[in-house]
């Protein structure tokens, strides 16, 4: 039985076609002003800049890790 509930995230879709980007509230954030960022961030990739940038750099740093043979 449902006491109470509550939305803390939803699918958004930054273009259209593309696979949605989930989205969630936070410290002192709304999902309002989540999903706000979220788009805000997404001018030219489907994901947020900050986390495309992040995968970027990780991805370049393990290829730049020595392999121990």
């Amino acid at each position: 039985r449902w006491i109470r509930a509550t939305v803390i995230g939803t699918a958004i879709r930054t273009r259209k076609g593309d696979q949605p980007v989930y989205v969630s509230i936070g410290h002192m954030v709304t999902l309002e002003s989540a999903i706000h960022w979220v788009l805000a961030c997404c001018r030219k990739y489907t994901v947020p800049e900050p986390r495309r940038l992040a995968h970027q750099t990780s991805a370049e740093k393990l290829n730049e890790t020595p392999t121990i043979q």
